[in-house]
Order: C-alpha cells, then structure tokens, then sequence
C-alpha cells in the first residue's frame, strides 16, 4: 500500500507543469481564442490520465495484481482531476503541499488508520483494499464527478 504514497506527488507536479505549460503560451490566449476551449482542455486532461494510468497502473497488471491495478487506476484519475482543478485556484506551492498532505492520508490509510472515513476522497481506494465495501466506490465516484465540475468551472473562470 505505501507504493501508493508516491501517487499524490506524481500528480500534483503533472499537474502544475500542464498548467504552467499552457500559462507560459501567451497566458491561456491560444485556448481563449479556441471555439471549443473545453473539448480542448477536456482531452489534455484525459491525455493526462491516460499516461498516468499507463505509466503506474500497468506495473500492477505485469505483476498480475488486478484488485491494485483497479485501486490505482481509481486514485491516479482522481488525484489528477484534483491537482488540476487546484491549479486554476491556487499557486503551484500550494497545490504540490497538499500532495504531500495527501502522501500522509494515504500512509495513515495503509495502517488502517482512516478505515470509515468517508470524507477524505484520497483514502477511498485505498480503504477499499481492506474493506471491499461498495460505498466506497459509489464516494469515489460523486467525488470525481464533483471534482470534474470543479475542474470546468476552473476553464470558465479562466476567460474573465
């Protein structure tokens, strides 16, 4: 489970370095002037997620683990839509700090600390190692739907 703990930092810098990508191109002008500015961020960030889930997840399917190649393909996309919705309302200082906040939920829920914790959706997946339990899906699922909101509310802001 601790291998898990690296996942937060790795997304939280991807994260950053896409937002900073696309603010160092004439400030955000090029998606501005773009139509369809959230198809375009849309697909950057499924791009995004898929590297990541390629990148970690496929070591768990090699190995022939399919329950934590599921349990960290669920946190890689979370943790990504996270630190990208948090890039449009923080610094970057910021939202690599809550990666490490977030590396320390995921060690305490390793120890089973945080079991019957709904509210901390970074420890989801992570619970549902220890207690298959089906509610923990259904979070996780209103927390990424939520988070996804955020994260397009985010590209709206972006135009004022």
């Amino acid at each position: 489970m601790l291998t898990f703990a690296g996942y937060p930092l790795v997304t939280s810098m991807s994260a950053v370095l896409l937002f900073e990508q696309e603010k160092m191109a004439n400030s955000f002008q090029e998606i501005r002037c773009y139509p369809k500015k959230y198809r375009l961020w849309g697909s950057k960030l499924v791009l995004s997620d898929c590297l990541s889930i390629a990148t970690l997840t496929s070591t768990w399917l090699i190995l022939g683990q399919i329950k934590l190649a599921l349990v960290s393909f669920l946190l890689v996309v979370l943790l990504e839509h996270i630190h990208v919705g948090l890039t449009f309302f923080v610094d970057q200082t910021k939202n690599i700090l809550l990666g490490f906040l977030e590396v320390l939920f995921i060690i305490f829920a390793s120890n089973k600390a945080l079991l019957n914790i709904y509210v901390l959706p970074v420890i989801l997946p992570v619970n549902y190692i220890f207690q298959p339990n089906s509610l923990y899906l259904l979070l996780y699922v209103g927390y990424f739907i939520l988070v996804t909101c955020i994260v397009l509310w985010g590209i709206r802001r972006l135009d004022r």
